[in-house]
């Protein structure tokens, strides 16, 4: 019967995660495997946010100036 076993030894910055697999086969085999994962966490999500607020900050000046343009002809009325 074949058996999966997972070790580990190092863990580098979660801004560089790769994981490498070590699949030894009964016949004595090995085969090793590396996987990059993409940057994930705080900084990632402060990322996010950033590109969102810059891809839509035209949006956000349109509705502030429309805004602020409506409440200064309310006042005059």
């Amino acid at each position: 019967m074949d058996s999966l076993f997972a070790t580990t030894n190092k863990l580098g910055e979660v801004a560089n995660l790769r994981v490498t697999f070590s699949i030894r086969r009964p016949s004595g085999k090995e085969i090793n495997q590396t996987v990059g994962f993409a940057p994930f966490g705080l900084n990632r999500l402060i990322l996010a946010l950033l590109i969102t607020y810059l891809v839509h900050l035209p949006v956000i000046r349109l509705l502030f100036f429309i805004n602020r343009n409506l409440s200064e002809n309310l006042v005059q009325l």
